[in-house]
């Protein structure tokens, strides 16, 4: 049976976007994840693999390690939700688990902090794209206020301009295309800053199917 998705609650986009952390050597790594990865706050490409540690883990390859991929960093490991099929990576410290019985809600904690991931899954009845969903649910949306998402697992759909919204869904063409929307929400909680936005990149960079697709409805 596919698991009942909850009541739609999408957050309302910041206001004034929330800034950066420290970020001492401008690589795209706040000084606190530089931490997570064992790279240097001094040195934007640790590596030295000519490229920015920032950038690596976005796409996730190992900042620390020349041409290794992020997931066989010991920095790392995958959170799945098998509920819904999917899996991504989270920095090894970090938390992650079900916040419903029937796994429609996700929540990624960091060890310390006020910071919160949350993925909401809802079921899509009539295949609509994702930005037809998403309009649907707000009326008044403002599609202006997000750029296009995608990742090579193939999910596909919009993230908000002040990055901390990403709704998307699995658009493979096959029989589960579309069966289910993705949102994932970057909650700052009463941070004046984003602490981890190099992380939140490379969990939605990371989202994909654990092995089967995502279960279709009957």
């Amino acid at each position: 049976p596919v698991p009942t998705a909850p009541a739609v609650t999408l957050h309302a986009l910041s206001a004034v976007p929330l800034p950066g952390d420290t970020d001492t050597d401008q690589d795209g790594l706040t000084d606190v994840e530089e931490l997570i990865f064992l790279t240097s706050s001094a040195v934007p490409d640790t590596d030295t693999d000519s490229f920015l540690d920032g950038n690596e883990v976005k796409s996730l390859y190992d900042p620390a390690t020349p041409r290794a991929l992020l997931e066989v960093s010991p920095q790392v490991k995958l959170a799945r939700n098998e509920s819904f099929g999917y899996q991504l990576l989270i920095p090894t410290a970090w938390s992650a688990a079900k916040n419903t019985a029937d796994g429609s809600q996700f929540i990624v904690r960091p060890g310390e902090g006020g910071e919160s991931f949350r993925i909401d899954v809802y079921v899509n009845d009539e295949r609509a794209t994702v930005a037809e969903w998403y309009q649907r649910q707000a009326a008044s949306a403002d599609l202006t206020q997000f750029v296009n998402f995608s990742n090579e697992a193939g999910f596909s759909g919009i993230e908000s301009s002040d990055h901390t919204i990403v709704i998307a869904a699995l658009d493979d063409r096959g029989p589960g295309s579309r069966a289910f929307i993705f949102v994932m929400y970057y909650d700052a909680g009463q941070e004046p800053v984003l602490r981890y936005r190099s992380i939140w990149d490379m969990m939605a960079n990371s989202l994909a199917p654990i092995v089967a697709p995502i279960p279709t409805q009957n």
